[in-house]
C-alpha cells in the first residue's frame, strides 16, 4: 500500500488550501501581487539611474545621435530626420543587453511630405534585427546606430532618386536627369546650370545588409 501524505490532505480538507506548496512551483503558477504606485515610482528611479550609468559607459556618436528624454524607466535616442528608438534595461547587471521597446523611422519624401516609407512589417523586422544585434556578444549602441544609420541613408537615397525622377518628368527633364543609380549605394545627378559642371553625389559608405 502506498504511504499517503496525511499532512497535505488535512490542510486541504480543513483549510481549503495547500500552504506547503514548494516556492519554485508557487512562483511559476501563482502570479506575484502587482507593485504599488510607490514601488513603481521607486523602480523607475532605479532603472533610470542604471540607464544613465550605461549611457555614460557607451561611446555614442553624440554629434549625431541625441538623448531625447529619460523617464518612466526608458530612454529615447534620436537622430533627426533618420530614426528614433526607445530602449530600456531589465536589471543593473552590465552583461544584460538593451531592450528595444519601439522604433520609428523619420525619413520622408520632401515633395509629398509623406513619412510612410517603411511598412509595419518592415519596421518590426528592423526592430527584431536591432534587438538580435544588441543581444549578441559584442552588441552595443554603436552597432545599433550603424545599422539604423546605414538603413536610413539608403532610404534617403531612394527618396532622392524618386523625387528627381518626378521632377525630371514633371518640370525640368531638359535640365536634370539621373545618370547612374545603385539602390542604397550611389546616385549620380547630371544637371545644366548655364555652363556649370555636372554634380556627383556618391555615398559608397552606405551599405546595409
Amino acid at each position: 500500500m502506498p504511504i499517503l501524505s496525511l499532512a497535505p490532505a488535512i490542510d486541504v480538507l480543513t483549510t481549503g488550501s495547500y500552504p506547503r506548496l514548494p516556492t519554485c512551483i508557487k512562483n511559476r503558477i501563482i502570479p506575484r501581487p502587482p507593485l504599488t504606485p510607490e514601488e513603481r515610482a521607486m523602480t523607475f528611479i532605479l532603472i533610470e539611474g542604471v540607464i544613465r550609468y550605461r549611457l555614460a559607459r557607451e561611446h555614442l556618436p553624440s554629434a549625431i545621435m541625441k538623448v531625447k528624454s529619460i523617464g518612466n524607466g526608458r530612454v529615447i535616442l534620436t537622430v533627426p530626420y533618420e530614426f528614433e528608438v526607445t530602449l530600456t534595461l531589465v536589471g543593473d547587471d552590465l552583461s544584460l543587453p538593451w531592450r528595444v521597446l519601439d522604433l520609428k523611422i523619420l525619413v520622408g519624401h520632401a515633395l509629398s511630405g509623406s513619412p510612410v516609407l517603411v511598412t509595419e512589417q518592415q519596421r518590426l523586422y528592423l526592430l527584431q534585427l536591432v534587438q538580435s544585434r544588441l543581444c549578441s556578444v559584442d552588441g552595443n549602441l554603436n552597432d545599433m546606430f550603424n545599422t539604423l544609420h546605414h538603413f536610413c541613408l539608403s532610404l534617403q537615397l531612394d527618396c532622392l532618386h524618386a523625387e528627381v525622377e518626378r521632377l525630371s518628368v514633371a518640370v525640368c527633364g531638359v535640365y536634370m536627369k539621373v545618370e547612374d543609380y545603385v539602390p542604397g549605394h550611389l546616385i549620380r545627378l547630371v544637371y545644366w546650370r548655364h555652363t556649370g559642371p555636372a554634380y556627383l553625389l556618391n555615398n559608397t559608405s552606405c551599405k546595409y545588409h
